[in-house]
């Protein structure tokens, strides 16, 4: 973890510590070079207008190196782009060279491999980006960063139940590690859009943590499957707010996830905590067993854990628009989901299928890890890289044997219909529900 979090977490638990033995941090060094840092010396009215000049200033009068911009989302971002793009039309002798690309997480895998390709000969790549790019991951070749001082964070009104997304200033450790992303490869720049007297004076150290500006649901009923009753009296690392744990207290209480006395129900609250979604969907599933569409569900649960099957238009949103139309279902975005699904199952799971329906590949493809799971003892198993079944994962099969290296594989597998084990065993495997759910 950083440094800083780190230095948290030793003093929360040193207190309770054995006396002469307290715990301590093994600090491992990554190896940076120096990065100069330039303030405005006036507030500015715009910021977006003043990231593209700082862009172009760094252009023409810097030496070769890559440009990483820290804006606030999708909307900023190609407003910028869109900007630049104007000006390199308008003003060639500031703006040759530039290879301007947006890095945002509603991109298609196709627009995120240009971020991440080797710039050109000869040009000079300009990665606008969200705060992704401060800590997720690292851009080989970022020289000069420009920091707006602003970044899309989200809060959790537990009073309303609403969830928004807030332009808010950052923190002087987030203005710190954008930074820190110029001096990967050799001494680099860091221009930030505020004053100097701002970054020291009226900066917050850090920011809030996510933990107090979150929905809470997830993380209350994991602790009541670890068997932590009362909740409100935990000891947080960081306290989220009361009203917070209440509300999701009453969210699990009105899935009959817990009970009158505010424990877990049996089965369906320990079925439920035992499942990695938000607990809505979870129950959605496991109800969706007895009504003979899991299936179904289970493809609208998939949609649901990705932030969106849909890429942006691309300078297209007419077409995006109607596009969208096609697989529109009155019902709504649940079933038109579905529509989507069963396109992208139809094409063969084509990538420029996908591609000519403005619908994000990469997305469609994460709703399968090669994860299996026995029957009878819920064991997670994958299919062993050397079976002519690796990449076709079928939805049931029967194994051989079982190997065990970094993970259990599955060896000699064939792909089966589940029906036929009842056929061939009807005295040790029964179906459950109209589904074929067995056990």
């Amino acid at each position: 973890m950083s440094a800083l979090l780190g230095k948290k977490v030793l003093e929360h638990f040193a207190v309770d510590s054995v006396p002469n033995q307290l715990p301590a941090i093994v600090s491992v060094e990554g190896k940076g070079y120096t990065v100069g840092i330039y303030y405005v010396e006036e507030p500015v009215s715009d910021y977006l207008q003043t990231t593209v000049d700082t862009v172009l200033l760094i252009n023409e009068k810097e030496p070769p190196g890559d440009i990483l911009v820290f804006l606030t989302g999708q909307d900023d971002i190609n407003a910028a782009v869109k900007l630049l793009t104007d000006a390199t039309h308008d003003d060639k002798k500031r703006s040759s060279g530039l290879l301007i690309l947006p890095l945002f997480s509603g991109l298609s895998r196709v627009d995120q491999d240009l971020v991440f390709a080797p710039t050109p000969r000869g040009k000079r790549k300009v990665v606008i980006s969200t705060n992704i790019a401060e800590t997720s991951l690292t851009l080989e070749g970022v020289v000069y960063v420009v920091d707006s001082g602003f970044s899309k964070q989200r809060f959790y009104n537990p009073v309303s139940d609403i969830e928004s997304l807030v332009v808010a200033p950052i923190s002087k450790a987030s203005a710190r590690q954008r930074a820190g992303r110029a001096g990967r490869v050799r001494p680099g720049k860091c221009f930030r859009l505020y004053t100097e007297d701002y970054f020291l004076k009226e900066m917050a150290a850090d920011g809030i943590p996510e933990m107090q500006r979150s929905n809470l649901v997830s993380c209350v009923i994991q602790l009541k499957a670890l068997g932590i009753d009362n909740i409100l009296g935990f000891d947080w690392l960081a306290s989220p707010p009361p009203e917070a744990m209440v509300r999701a207290l009453e969210v699990l209480y009105s899935l009959s996830i817990v009970d009158d006395d505010v424990k877990l129900t049996s089965p369906i609250g320990y079925q439920i905590a035992e499942v990695p979604m938000d607990p809505m969907v979870s129950k959605m599933v496991l109800s969706a067993c007895d009504l003979g569409c899991s299936e179904e569900m289970t493809t609208i649960a998939a949609s649901l854990s990705v932030q969106s099957i849909w890429v942006s238009g691309r300078g297209a949103q007419k077409e995006s628009d109607e596009v969208k139309l096609r697989f529109a279902a009155a019902e709504g975005d649940h079933i038109t989901f579905l529509n989507v699904y069963k396109g992208f199952i139809n094409s063969g799971k084509s990538s420029q299928w996908c591609y000519k329906n403005y619908v994000n590949y990469h997305a469609m493809e994460y709703s399968h890890n090669g994860l299996y799971k026995t029957i009878r003892s819920s064991q997670e198993v994958y299919i062993h890289p050397s079976s002519v079944l690796f990449r076709v994962n079928p939805k049931w099969v029967v194994y051989h044997s079982l190997v065990s290296t970094d993970k259990h594989y599955m060896r000699n597998v064939i792909a089966i219909d589940p029906s036929w084990l009842i056929e061939a065993a009807p005295h040790f495997y029964q179906t459950r529900s109209p589904n074929l759910a067995l056990y």
